[in-house]
């Protein structure tokens, strides 16, 4: 049984359906830590800290809120985290530094570019991660 989720959280459809599925695992254990990480991608982490939408994103945790409200009730501890750089790299070292069981992420982000790189940030965090993560279509 997972104890330590983090939930990787774009704002996309995609992602809430992740979260609706964390939130699943999170009711059949009360106070179940869950971490819902947005990563805001950047070229340096010094282009990320002074970006408008980081300032945005810290303020008024827009891209957060809904996940975060989904929770509310549910019995799960959770941390809303904001993460700078690239972000498949972002949240498998995430899970290392925090002791998370599983991560839970949609298959599927927000971003345009994404789709002429190769392979995908799921795909990406599948391979750098130490601990089981669940892709969510």
């Amino acid at each position: 049984m997972y104890n330590h989720i983090e939930l990787a959280i774009d704002g996309s459809e995609c992602s809430m359906r992740a979260a609706r599925r964390a939130l699943g695992l999170a009711l059949l254990k009360p106070g179940m830590k869950i971490d819902l990480v947005n990563v805001v991608s950047a070229e340096n982490e010094i282009d990320a800290l002074y970006s408008p939408e980081v300032f945005d994103e810290v303020e008024n945790g827009s891209v957060l809120a809904p996940a975060m409200q989904l929770f509310e009730g549910s019995g799960a501890v959770t941390r809303a985290v904001l993460l700078h750089g690239a972000p498949a790299d972002c949240i498998a070292r995430y899970a290392r530094e925090n002791g998370v069981d599983t991560i839970v992420m949609g298959s599927r982000g927000l971003s345009g570019f994404q789709k002429f790189r190769v392979g995908s940030v799921s795909e990406r965090v599948i391979k750098l991660s130490e601990c089981p993560v669940l892709v969510v279509k």
